[in-house]
Order: C-alpha cells, then sequence, then structure tokens
C-alpha cells in the first residue's frame, strides 16, 4: 500500500455474514420506520468507507443478486479485493460471473505440485474397494439407500474400521473420518474404541450439556491433542 500515512480498514464480510449482523437486514429496500433508515445510511456509509475486503472461499458466495453477501459487496467501496480460494471459476454458473464482479480476474495462483513439494498439501494415494453388501432393492429412496448401503452397512464399516485401527496401531498414524450423518460417526467411533482405539467423534451441534456450544476454543484443544498426544482417530 503506497500511502503510509493512511490507514487501512480490512472488513472479512464473510464473517459478517456468518454472524448474521442485523445490520445486514438495513440493505433492504423494505425499511420503512425513520429511526431504522437512519441506522441504515449509517452502515451503507461504513460500508462505503472500507478500503480492503478479504473474502476467504470466496467460491461459495451465492448466485443471485439478492443474496446477503453480494448485497454487501455491490455497497462496499473497497478498491482494494481480494477473493482467496482452492477452486475458482470452476463451476460455469453465475457464482462464477458474481465472483468475477466482486473481486476480480484471478490474478495469482500456485500450482499444486508446487504446494506439496513445500511440504503444504500432501500427497494424496487413493484406494478404491467395491463393496456389493447388502444388496439393495432398485426401487429405493436416496435417502434410505444411503441410510442401508453407508450408515448402517455392517461390512462396509468394520472393513474400514479394520484400515484405520492399523493405521493408528502398527503405523502410529492419527487418522481423520469425514462423515455426512451423525449417526454413521457415532457408530464408527463406537466400533474404533471397541478395538481399543481412542476416537473422538465432532460435529457443529456437539456439547457437553447437549447444545449447540461447540466453539473455536474447544475446536483448538482437539487441534492441540493431534501433536502431543498418542495417535488416535476423529
Amino acid at each position: 500500500y503506497e500511502n503510509k500515512n493512511q490507514s487501512i480498514m480490512i472488513t472479512d464480510l464473510n464473517q459478517v455474514v456468518k454472524n448474521k449482523d442485523d445490520s445486514i437486514l438495513l440493505l433492504s429496500n423494505e425499511v420503512q420506520h425513520q429511526k431504522t433508515n437512519v441506522k441504515k445510511q449509517k452502515f451503507l456509509k461504513y460500508l462505503a468507507s472500507i478500503q480492503l475486503v478479504i473474502s476467504d472461499e470466496a467460491h461459495e458466495q451465492p448466485a443471485s443478486q439478492k443474496s446477503e453477501y453480494n448485497k454487501l459487496f455491490s455497497k462496499c467501496g473497497a478498491y482494494y479485493r481480494f477473493g482467496m480460494s482452492a477452486t475458482p471459476l470452476t463451476r460455469h454458473d453465475p457464482v462464477d460471473v458474481f465472483l468475477i464482479g466482486n473481486t476480480g480476474e484471478i490474478i495469482s495462483q500456485l500450482d499444486r505440485k508446487f504446494l506439496e513439494k513445500k511440504g503444504k498439501l500432501a500427497i494424496p494415494t487413493v484406494y478404491l474397494q467395491e463393496i456389493h453388501e447388502p444388496k439393495l432393492p432398485k426401487r429405493l429412496h436416496v435417502t434410505e439407500r444411503y441410510k442401508r448401503g453407508i450408515v448402517e452397512n455392517t461390512v462396509r464399516n468394520e472393513y474400514y474400521v479394520e484400515e484405520i485401527c492399523e493405521a493408528v496401531k502398527k503405523k502410529k498414524q492419527h487418522v481423520l473420518v469425514f462423515v455426512k450423518r451423525k449417526a454413521h460417526g457415532r457408530a464408527l467411533r463406537d466400533l474404533i474404541r471397541a478395538q481399543n482405539v481412542r476416537a473422538i467423534f465432532v460435529h457443529g451441534g456437539i456439547g457437553t450439556d447437549g447444545k449447540k456450544t461447540w466453539t473455536a476454543e474447544r475446536r483448538r484443544k482437539i487441534y492441540e491433542q493431534i501433536d502431543t498426544k498418542p495417535p488416535f482417530v476423529i
């Protein structure tokens, strides 16, 4: 930034949207009350004063001009706009158009092999394992098919648990497992623990009191365990 005498206000609009800030509602054209209009003008003035915007995971912005995210960008006066994404301009739909409109064309990119050599990305090895059990009816709703074929598939679950436990016990590696359903995560966790392997299941609604108290601080403690504790499964 050439002008060293002028400070830069950096605002992460993604964070504003995620926090469901009530100021977002002020972008609506349906505001009628005078008090709210005053607040709206102050907020629009604030948006116009922003000088630099950084948008992380920029490819996830909505493909609608009416979305809160794009309204914020349209009212933002930032001259400097940076959109960061591992998969930019790959959707070939209106999202790509809005991405260019909000942050501009791609000006810098890093090759995956470059990042692998620098140790920033792991070199993946993909294994495909065909599992033909159980035999499911042809006419079955996709939700039920996923439940029977993935979540409750004993053959499949036991196979992957065996592979997971081997990685932990013999190779002394941490293992990260992704699932789509909470029931599946809990089932795998229990099967892994039955093999005397430490395993925890985390998700967005987790909390010791049953409430959604899975905070950034609690996530940070889990991440720290990965570096300080014996291998485990998460």
